[in-house]
């Protein structure tokens, strides 16, 4: 069975740091479900400052690997409908 996301968060934050780092380093996890491809992103904090993400959507050449994806399966742009 695994174990759930808070449950390994803590262990990570609580049992796996130095004493000096405990309470400084937080470890972020998120899944939007809604999303067509549950995308997600995760994140790791130190005094409050991102750090570390991965996050593919984030990636600087993004929009033109996409852009050029799209364009090879003759997929529309989106269109704003106001909703």
């Amino acid at each position: 069975m695994s174990k759930s996301w808070s449950s390994i968060r803590k262990r990570l934050e609580q049992d796996l740091l130095c004493e000096k780092l405990r309470g400084r380093v937080q470890y972020f996890r998120t899944i939007y479900h809604g999303a067509p491809d549950e995308y997600g992103r995760f994140a790791v904090r130190v005094d409050g400052k991102e750090i570390f993400q991965a996050n593919p959507y984030n990636e600087s050449n993004y929009s033109q690997i996409a852009s050029e994806i799209k364009k090879k399966q003759d997929i529309s742009p989106r269109e704003w409908t106001g909703k």
